[in-house]
């Protein structure tokens, strides 16, 4: 890893930090060219330490130094984690934030933006032009009901799913299985021990076993008809309408309606009333409909004709 160097932050401009884990004490503030390299210590607590001089002296824990050079600081931030246990390895790549417990990690190909393992985003865009903390993102609904949050890059900015975020940090990619699940059915639960890779069919199946699958009729999150538009729709169809007259009245497609038309879409039955003229009967909207293609079939023969319940009579 070749070595980088910041000017330690809030402190003193006297002072330098490399990625490695290095503090220098400089002649010219800003150039590390000719400085002189700290003596680190190891503190009662474990940790790495330096004796910084400026109008006073005083003991800072070179990990802290180094994270806040490197990647900025956050309010909420309330530790430091070494992530190969060394309390006195303070490269960069070997730290993390830890917020109020949490763990992060830097967004794979958005390394301005971390995650965390309780699924909060925090932006660092702009700490290295001389911001000194980041800030924690609010994530905002995508329409079907999960946070989203907005990245930007060198090809602009794009909205990514913070669950999908959480999992590529902690986890990683899963050609095999590339659906997310939330295992709770809380689709705004982010946390990292809520989530897990799925293929598509078994996230289908997780949500109908805990009572979230309303992926049929008016229940179905993409829906625009209710079982009453259908109903009508079928009522209109049987009387000769055109597909593209009655999609124009409930702004669908003609398409939606031809699929109405042929059972592809709406199979399932729904009790409802018909009103004809002096008609009035309880019936399954499937029959009725099946009824209507029937009575179609067998206009052009006088020698048979249709009951109300959709039979064919000699």
């Amino acid at each position: 890893m070749k070595e980088q160097w910041k000017v330690v932050k809030g402190v003193v401009n006297e002072h330098m930090v490399s990625n490695l884990g290095c503090v220098m004490k400089t002649r010219e503030p800003g150039n590390s060219k000719n400085g002189i390299i700290i003596k680190q210590r190891t503190g009662r607590e474990g940790y790495a330490t330096v004796h910084l001089h400026g109008e006073n002296r005083f003991t800072m824990p070179v990990c802290l130094l180094v994270i806040y050079a490197f990647t900025g600081e956050e309010p909420i931030v309330s530790d430091v984690v070494h992530k190969n246990g060394d309390m006195c390895d303070c490269r960069l790549n070997n730290l993390e934030w830890v917020i109020s417990g949490e763990s992060l990690k830097p967004v794979p190909a958005y390394s301005r933006y971390m995650v965390s393992d309780a699924g909060r985003v925090m932006s660092m865009v702009g700490v290295n032009s001389g911001l000194t903390s980041g800030h924690i993102m609010t994530p905002s609904n995508n329409g079907d009901g999960y946070g989203q949050v907005g990245l930007s890059g060198d090809d602009g900015q794009k909205f990514f799913l913070v669950h999908r975020l959480v999992m590529l940090a902690f986890v990683g990619e899963h050609p095999e299985n590339p659906h997310v699940n939330h295992i709770s059915g809380d689709t705004l639960d982010n946390h990292l021990l809520n989530l897990e890779w799925v293929t598509r069919s078994r996230n289908s199946q997780h949500a109908f076993e805990i009572g979230l699958s309303g992926n049929f009729g008016e229940n179905h999150y993409r829906a625009k008809l209710t079982y009453d538009d259908v109903t009508e729709i079928r009522r209109r169809l049987f009387l000769g309408e055109t597909n593209s007259a009655i999609a124009r009245d409930f702004g669908v497609t003609p398409g939606a309606i031809s699929q109405i038309r042929t059972g592809i879409t709406w199979r399932r039955p729904q009790r409802t009333v018909i009103r004809k003229s002096v008609i009035h009967r309880s019936f399954d909207a499937n029959t009725h409909f099946q009824s209507a293609r029937i009575s179609r079939r067998c206009a052009s023969s006088p020698k048979r004709t249709v009951n109300l319940s959709g039979r064919i009579a000699a």
